[in-house]
């Protein structure tokens, strides 16, 4: 509602605009709460705009980046097991953050708006965490841009495989990836699964409404739930609960976003491809 509002005031004032989105104008909030309130908004967009599509070339550049940088390590048990993998990429965390400096005292990162992050692993070079430290409490943006000023090299152990499971985790978790990559800070990361599988997809496809206004989706949903439940009908005129948990983890308020998540998944496991390079960091 606020961008139709901006563009329309922007395009009275005769001023030029030039934007961005990862989104096509007709696949902007798509699913979300009353959406046709938003159209008139992309019709604008459409009538008024020259629309470039750069999705022309399949090819993902940062994927072409050789991950030569020895930046992520993954093994199926926790790093505190005896096996030899374990014990192999324990030692390698340790070299990576033992090479940068002798260690110090815990440290308090202060952060905008009065927070602050404290990290009790760390030398002048690199701050050393478990992923709930970062992902399981309440953090954000700033904090994430507070730790990447302060530390050239973050290294995180115990990284999950995130899925419908850890939707706020993996929120956090991209947003921590984004806040690296911008920085050019180097991430060294020590997950349970190989990178190919750290990121689950778990989009539901919203095909149309019909003229009832009934959702019509791809899938069935989960189990009923005390807080919400939604019947959904399917293309084939099928009737099921869709749950406030549902396919995705999600409530239908919430199927928007939760695609957004897992297409920000896609580009945080492009752009840690890309920081796995032995060029990536600041030197």
């Amino acid at each position: 509602m606020i961008l139709k509002r901006l563009f329309s005031l922007l395009l009275n004032c005769n001023v030029v605009v030039v934007a961005t989105s990862n989104r096509s104008p007709d696949t902007l909030y798509e699913g979300g709460i009353n959406r046709s309130l938003f159209l008139p908004f992309i019709d604008m967009l459409k009538h008024k705009f020259d629309i470039i599509s750069m999705e022309d070339s399949p090819k993902d550049y940062r994927l072409a980046t050789r991950a030569d940088g020895q930046s992520y390590f993954w093994s199926n048990k926790d790093v505190d097991g005896d096996n030899n993998s374990n014990n192999n990429m324990q030692a390698q965390l340790e070299e990576i953050f033992g090479g940068t400096a002798s260690g110090t005292e815990a440290e308090v990162i202060q952060v905008l708006f009065g927070r602050s992050v404290q990290v009790s692993r760390l030398n002048d070079r690199c701050a050393w965490f478990d992923f709930a430290e970062l992902c399981y409490q309440p953090l954000g943006a700033a904090d994430y841009i507070s730790l990447c000023d302060r530390f050239p090299v973050i290294i995180i152990e115990r990284v999950p495989q995130l899925d419908a499971n850890h939707l706020n985790e993996a929120r956090r978790f991209v947003t921590l990836i984004d806040a690296c990559y911008e920085s050019r800070t180097r991430l060294v990361l020590a997950a349970q699964v190989p990178l190919d599988e750290l990121f689950v997809d778990f989009e539901a496809r919203v095909e149309r409404n019909d003229e009832d206004g009934e959702l019509i989706v791809s899938e069935k949903g989960g189990n009923s739930s005390s807080f919400a439940t939604t019947m959904i009908r399917t293309r084939q005129g099928e009737y099921y609960e869709w749950s406030a948990t549902g396919r995705i983890g999600v409530s239908l308020a919430q199927l928007s976003s939760a695609n957004d998540l897992a297409f920000s998944f896609r580009r945080a496991a492009s752009r840690l491809v890309e920081m796995g390079g032995k060029q990536w960091g600041r030197h």
